[in-house]
């Protein structure tokens, strides 16, 4: 069968001319016999093209990427927390067991995590959370478990 539109002799199963771009009447082109031992192509109307797979590797991804959040999610809600609030902001100190996991700061509240971390190692939690709590209270911070 040739391009309507070209003239371009098209291949079975094709949908666009790959000569001008116009699109083939599919019903004219199902109709053909296909030569023997020829190639087969994608016959299926144009606006039905076959599902992508990159739809499923967006899938995995997004999968992959909410499992994540879950997980920390449940290592925050697994944790054991201070929470110094004072007028200035609050600052909020995740651990558990033996390391800081976190630390949330509002207002003009600060929290250096590395230095945290870097106490619990040194110090151990326990003597970690204690120090936190004797300083935010020299600054007029009310800490609670």
């Amino acid at each position: 069968m040739n391009c309507k539109n070209c003239g371009n002799l098209l291949q079975p199963g094709v949908t666009v001319c790959p000569n001008c771009n116009a699109p083939v009447d599919n019903t004219q082109m199902n109709n053909m016999q296909q030569p023997m031992g020829a190639p087969m192509y994608n016959t299926q109307p144009i606006g039905q093209q076959p599902k992508k797979k990159s739809h499923i590797v967006l899938w995995i991804v997004l999968g992959i990427i909410g499992l994540l959040v879950v997980l920390v999610i449940i290592g925050f809600v697994a944790s054991k927390k201070v929470k110094c609030t004072g007028s200035n902001g609050s600052v909020t100190v995740y651990y558990y067991e033996n390391e800081i996991i976190g630390c949330i700061a509002t207002g003009n509240a600060y929290c250096d995590l590395d230095k945290l971390k870097e106490n619990a190692k040194t110090n151990g939690i326990d003597k970690t959370i204690q120090t936190i709590k004797e300083e935010m209270q020299k600054s007029n911070y009310t800490c609670t478990d």
